[in-house]
């Protein structure tokens, strides 16, 4: 990936349409898993955190450059 900037997407933030909202643009996006975390609610968010689980894991988009 170089010089280039990539983003870590999951949630629905993995979502296509999503992603041109937030950006005004397409942006390339390829599939990856990072291991010892899951996404979880907390109290007083509208959106899920990821938080460490060891044996966990987190399905994310990587988006950009």
């Amino acid at each position: 990936m170089g010089g280039e900037r990539w983003g870590v997407a999951y949630g629905t933030l993995r979502a296509p349409e999503v992603v041109e909202a937030l950006l005004s643009r397409v942006v390339p996006a390829r599939p990856a898993r990072i291991t010892g975390c899951e996404p979880h609610a907390l109290a007083g968010l509208d959106y899920p955190v990821v938080v460490e689980v060891p044996d966990g894991g987190c399905e994310v988009d990587l988006v950009g450059p």
